[in-house]
């Protein structure tokens, strides 16, 4: 399943969504339906034309950003864990760990630190995430974020590690397993949930399918902006990165709930 939705993505994301509909496009010409031809083409312009302008990456992440963004978590004592959804990270050596982390995982890692700094009951960490690509399983992430952690302060048995989940979901699969195991006879589990606010509606959704009660925490970091002039409504390679990442989410909640998992 994993690896079937991470190639149907690449057809309905950019580019891929744009080859498919110029795909289209040739086929229905082939076929001498010249004025259906034209009006796909067309369509697949303003699609493109969209989702490269920033007021179209500002109309896909509003929505998400403003559901997932949150204040400092709250605490109520009540919760058994800080969970860091995993964002990514390289693999080459360096001395810095925060070098090694993408920015999102960094910025996740760092916010789930000062919760830990600011929660009187020094709830565990759990890191969760391993790598995304099916034919590269090794990852260093989790273990590089767990020795930042360390080296900050926090002990080793503080700092859970899960390094086999690939996606959203198997990230909340293996944490609620983890769970289980470690908490035996105690459910629903409450979470300190860390991701970026764009992530956070569709990782929250997953945890609470599966159980959970969440308190949002996500890490802080520059909204998606939008200001009146002429540029936001031109094409701008930046529009189409920002275009593209808000639209996995969307995509990524409709297709969990057509599978089943939300």
């Amino acid at each position: 399943m994993f690896l079937f939705i991470k190639v149907l993505k690449l057809f309905v994301l950019p580019p891929g969504v744009f080859l498919v509909g110029l795909g289209v496009v040739l086929v229905l010409w082939w076929r001498s339906r010249a004025t259906l031809a034209r009006r796909v083409l067309i369509l697949n312009l303003i699609f493109l034309w969209v989702l490269s302008t920033g007021a179209g990456a500002f109309l896909l992440s509003q929505g998400l950003e403003r559901v997932g963004a949150s204040a400092p978590a709250a605490l109520t004592g009540k919760e058994e864990a800080i969970v860091v959804l995993a964002g990514g990270a390289s693999k080459k050596q360096e001395e810095d760990p925060l070098l090694i982390l993408s920015t999102a995982s960094a910025r996740r890692l760092l916010w789930a630190l000062k919760l830990y700094e600011h929660s009187s009951a020094r709830l565990p960490i759990v890191y969760t995430g391993g790598s995304s690509d099916p034919y590269d399983p090794e990852t260093i992430e989790a273990a590089t974020a767990k020795r930042f952690a360390v080296s900050r302060g926090i002990p080793e048995e503080n700092f859970w590690v899960e390094s086999r989940s690939r996606d959203t979901y198997e990230n909340a699969l293996a944490v609620r397993q983890m769970f289980d195991t470690r908490f035996p006879g105690k459910f629903p589990h409450r979470i300190v949930l860390v991701t970026s606010a764009i992530h956070m509606p569709r990782a929250r959704l997953v945890m609470e399918a599966l159980g959970f009660e969440v308190v949002s925490a996500s890490a802080p970091e520059e909204p998606v902006q939008f200001r009146w002039n002429i540029l936001e409504f031109l094409p701008q390679p930046h529009a189409l990165s920002g275009s593209t990442v808000a639209l996995n989410e969307w995509v990524g909640i409709a297709g969990y709930w057509f599978i089943g998992w939300l």
